[in-house]
């Protein structure tokens, strides 16, 4: 038998969550029910503190499911497996077998998953409807017994489907009766909306989803081109349903439907309509009025394959190329989040994955699958950080190590560490220049000394956005005039400059992709000395400028001469501060 217990606990803390029990009364109830070992729901009831009715039509309308209350209950048990629907709080009260889906009451929303089993299990889709937890506890006693009995439930003549009207001829009831059936149609709507969603952003190549609801609102934005955009599809859909759509997005990543007041991280794989396989990386956020949810979509098809895709000069491209290939060293890619450093550390070891180098790396979360490289999930809830994966890197023999972010002094540690020991190590790093990495590792409490002898290369990264091909047209004489003070406002080449206004082709936007801007800073005998002594970030600078370094606002300068990008695009994202 299942154990009521657990639906009625569940059942009960959404009761609180809701607002449609006293806290306080249900402290003193709660306190009541450990004493005695009772049911806290049945308790709540007894007691007036709670009113079953408003529950489940509460739950319904935040799961956007469809609820009956006032009607008898007669099970379906032919074709299911009726211990399993017991031992799950599942009631089968309609199926036909052929074009319908069964149709499964129930109480608590933690059931929905079970459902999805369900239907896994008979090849059928199977749809939920919330009841009333006591009517629900009838019916699941009477399933039970007829599985006992190994009788088939026989549904009276007067029921529809196996659903019995307390009063059949309730016009209201009726009509409940009519939603419920309905109800198979709007869970159908909620999936339809969910991969219409995704399968647009997949096809208009959006990097991010963004779900959100306030209080009188929904709202669908996508991440294109490092801007968000707000999209009016399905305004109406998100806005009735919202709690349906998120509950549609947690079962596709494996997460607890139930859970509401928690952030929750989980993926997803998903095929698109034009046959392309992205995986999803899902989170959901508790805010005031619902959930938020970021689904970032991560396409092997924009994946890095070589360094030579990576947007390097040719100049940077050796420079990087050299050090990646040396047999150790630690390398370090920075930039704020979004600037694309996982794609370069990502390009880099594509480069360097080859049958006889034995290449680990430790990530968080794992952005990419990559066959013939051992790749390790960091877990910190279980104590598996990138400091303890380092170590048992150590141990396993390996020529590449690629540590997904420096975070703190203890794997800074370990990293240059290895780097000193025969070890090449890639990892990421959170400054705003190649330079700024230098006095970064410093500030985390590791020795110059150390600094000066394992970092071998710094690269530092950020995106601009390229202007339309369609819609790109040559500055006019005022437009330069207000951008003739800028940093990168060359007076010769002024006639090279190009931007965009936007047109369909851009939807409006005037880019179309992004284009990645480095600077790539190889420590030489000349700047290890400078770190020893403990030079500043201006002497670092000006001894790497003597050796040929250029900064990333030296690079887009260039950019910005091929008419590639615009020079508000320039001065928005890229640093001027040491050029």
């Amino acid at each position: 038998m299942y154990d009521v217990r657990l639906i009625s606990e569940e059942l009960s803390n959404l009761a609180l969550e809701l607002g449609l029990v006293h806290s306080d009364l249900y402290t003193k109830i709660k306190a009541g029910s450990d004493v005695i070992n009772g049911n806290l729901y049945s308790m709540m009831l007894a007691e007036g503190a709670l009113d079953e009715l408003t529950l489940v039509e509460a739950i319904s309308r935040r799961y956007g499911l469809q609820h009956i209350e006032d009607f008898f209950m007669s099970p379906v048990s032919k074709g299911y497996p009726i211990q399993y629907c017991v031992q799950n709080c599942l009631l089968p009260v309609q199926r036909d077998g052929k074009s319908e889906p069964g149709l499964i009451a129930i109480s608590a929303p933690s059931s929905l998953n079970s459902i999805k089993n369900l239907s896994v299990m008979l090849g059928e889709k199977q749809r939920a409807i919330f009841v009333p937890y006591t009517k629900l506890i009838n019916g699941l006693k009477i399933l039970e017994d007829s599985a006992a009995n190994s009788q088939t439930v026989e549904v009276p003549k007067a029921a529809k489907h196996g659903l019995v009207p307390s009063q059949v001829q309730s016009p209201s009831l009726k009509k409940k009766l009519h939603a419920a059936q309905r109800s198979d149609m709007l869970e159908d709507d909620v999936i339809s909306i969910v991969d219409q969603i995704i399968d647009r952003a997949v096809l208009t190549e959006v990097s991010d989803i963004h779900l959100e609801t306030f209080k009188s609102h929904s709202r669908l934005r996508y991440r294109k081109n490092g801007a968000l955009e707000e999209i009016r599809d399905h305004q109406v859909a998100l806005n009735r349903s919202f709690p349906a759509v998120a509950s549609r997005i947690k079962i596709m990543a494996g997460l607890d439907i139930a859970e509401r007041r928690l952030p929750q991280d989980g993926g997803a794989q998903f095929t698109a309509s034009n046959k392309s396989e992205v995986d999803l990386r899902v989170s959901f956020v508790p805010t005031q009025f619902g959930e938020r949810i970021v689904l970032r979509i991560l396409s092997k098809a924009g994946l890095a394959t070589d360094i030579l895709s990576l947007g390097f000069s040719t100049d940077q491209k050796d420079k990087f190329q050299s050090a990646i290939e040396a047999p150790q060293g630690l390398v370090l890619v920075t930039g704020p989040t979004g600037s694309g450093k996982s794609t370069t550390l990502y390009g880099a070891i594509n480069h360097l994955n080859k049958t006889d180098v034995n290449i680990l790396t430790a990530e968080d979360p794992i952005e990419y699958s990559l066959d013939g490289i051992g790749q390790v999930l960091v877990r910190e809830e279980i104590g598996l950080t990138f400091a303890a994966a380092l170590r048992s890197f150590l141990r396993q023999d390996p020529e590449v190590i690629l540590v997904g972010e420096i975070r703190d002094s203890e794997t800074a540690d370990i990293a240059t560490k290895a780097a000193l020991t025969g070890h090449l190590v890639l990892s990421t790093l959170h400054t705003n220049s190649a330079i700024g990495a230098i006095s970064r590792l410093i500030n985390m409490g590791l020795p110059r000394f150390l600094v000066a002898n394992a970092l071998s290369c710094a690269v530092g990264q950020r995106l601009v956005r390229v202007n339309c091909t369609h819609c790109k047209r040559p500055y006019k004489e005022k437009e330069l005039e207000d951008l003739s003070t800028s940093p990168y406002f060359n007076k010769e080449r002024k006639s090279d400059y190009r931007r965009s206004d936007g047109c369909s082709a851009c939807g409006q936007t005037g880019f179309s992709g992004r284009k990645a801007v480095h600077e790539v800073l190889l420590i030489s005998s000349k700047l290890r000395q400078l770190i020893n002594d403990g030079a500043t970030e201006l002497d670092f600078f000006e001894a790497a400028k003597s050796e040929g370094f250029r900064s990333m606002a030296d690079r887009v300068k260039d950019i910005i001469l091929d008419g590639d990008t615009s020079l508000e695009e320039a001065l928005k994202t890229i640093p001027t501060e040491l050029q």
